[in-house]
């Protein structure tokens, strides 16, 4: 770094750690925002928890291809002949008397208690193979969504951060201009006293100082704001000069890898979920084999009745109108979600290309900002001494304190600017926001 970048460095950081009270503040890194907004943000809470969600949800679904336990009861109290009939043979209680016609026809009310427990197991399914696959992609959506929204929290954390950083600068520009406008107003009127001067120049200066009384109130209201959203954001308020991580960028330069963003891994995600919901609706439509088995008694009492085993293979085949059309509208969901994603992937890529610009370009005006302010800086100076020599009138060198100023707040946009573009440019490229991870 050269001699004039050293010095607009500490222009930018000089006014900031001039008071005591503000080396004595804990300090806060961007990494510790960062980490501290992680911990805090409610939209990646519930990110976090949608992504456990769905990831429950896959398990039940693999747990779901496995047997199935049912188990049944159905207390009975008939007098229909074929009921009653059919309730004594499942206790075991048929008699030779129990086939006499007029008992058959007009037999007694009969009560029963029936239980059950069968064993399901699912042999041939294509919608629930289908609807296991879409859990796994709906889950891994979920996830990569939650890395993506933890990722954007980040970003949010970087630039409510360096708002306030530069907020503090735009304070101490706003102090330290201040007080070179109550200096010259106390000069002038000294001078207009002794007759050296004019009044109306005496009026000239104070309408300046009152100006930068405004700015400066300016100043205290935009860091009240900056503080707010910083509040916001990572979830606690910064002691006042505690942020050290330095508001213009470091000349390291950015890292040239591209990683593939959470983003257009949960867009893809989706697409196979889509898929794997269309396969399910379509495999609605085919048939089903599942075998059963299992033990069942019917009781009279507990001491009196039957129990018997059961092994059954059944084959089942639904289908409906209702169904064909739910399958044509998950192929066009499908259709949907292929389309959202192609639509990502353009909106991603044209995103990487604006933040390689933006940084190029944030870092030719930052540079720019500082010749402007070295240049500013020499020609307030030599007309402040001119003036103080009588050689120059106040005009001019008020007009070159406004032109500090301006070059000032120039030079702290521009190093907000490219802080923020090296960061949107980490975020873009799929990189740890400020190199921090998880």
């Amino acid at each position: 770094m050269n001699l004039r970048h050293a010095a607009s460095g500490i222009v930018l950081a000089g006014f900031l750690w001039g008071a005591p009270g503000a080396r004595a503040a804990p300090e806060l890194t961007v990494s510790d925002a960062i980490r501290a907004a992680w911990a805090h943000d409610a939209r990646l809470q519930a990110s976090s928890a949608q992504a456990t969600s769905a990831a429950r949800g896959a398990e039940a679904a693999d747990w779901a291809l496995g047997p199935t336990l049912v188990l049944g009861a159905q207390g009975t109290v008939t007098s229909q002949p074929s009921h009653t009939f059919a309730l004594l043979l499942d206790q075991g209680k048929i008699t030779a008397a129990d086939f006499d016609p007029a008992r058959l026809n007009t037999p007694e009310a009969r009560g029963s208690l029936g239980l059950s427990a069968v064993i399901e197991q699912p042999l041939v399914d294509a919608a629930l193979w289908a609807a296991r696959r879409r859990a796994h992609a709906g889950a891994e959506s979920e996830e990569a969504g939650r890395v993506a929204t933890q990722r954007q929290v980040a970003l949010d954390a970087v630039r409510a951060y360096f708002s306030v950083r530069a907020a503090e600068e735009a304070l101490a520009y706003a102090d330290d201009a201040l007080r070179t406008a109550r200096d010259t107003e106390t000069f002038v009127k000294a001078r207009v006293a002794q007759e050296v001067l004019l009044q109306s120049e005496g009026s000239r200066s104070t309408a300046f100082r009152a100006q930068a009384e405004a700015e400066r109130a300016a100043a205290v209201r935009q860091l009240a704001q900056a503080r707010t959203g910083f509040i916001l954001v990572v979830g606690q308020e910064p002691p006042g000069g505690s942020l050290v991580t330095p508001l213009v960028p470091p000349d390291t330069p950015l890292s040239a890898g591209v990683e593939e963003r959470p983003e257009l891994r949960a867009a893809r995600a989706g697409v196979e979920a889509q898929s794997a919901a269309s396969d399910e609706a379509h495999g609605r439509l085919w048939p089903t084999l599942v075998l059963q088995g299992g033990v069942a008694t019917e009781r009279a009492s507990l001491s009196e009745g039957n129990t018997w085993g059961m092994g059954l293979l059944i084959m089942r085949w639904r289908g409906s109108v209702a169904a064909f059309k739910t399958a044509d509208a998950a192929d066009a969901a499908r259709a949907a979600a292929e389309a959202r994603r192609i639509g990502q992937e353009r909106a991603l890529g044209a995103q990487l290309e604006e933040a390689r610009a933006s940084v190029a370009a944030s870092a030719t005006a930052l540079e720019a900002a500082r010749t402007a302010v070295s240049a500013s800086e020499e020609a307030r100076d030599l007309r402040r001494a001119r003036h103080r020599q009588g050689l120059v009138p106040l005009t001019e060198l008020l007009d070159a304190e406004t032109g500090l100023t301006s070059a000032r707040a120039l030079l702290r946009r521009s190093a907000l600017q490219a802080r923020l573009a090296r960061a949107e440019l980490e975020h873009a490229s799929g990189q740890p926001v400020e190199g921090v991870r998880p």
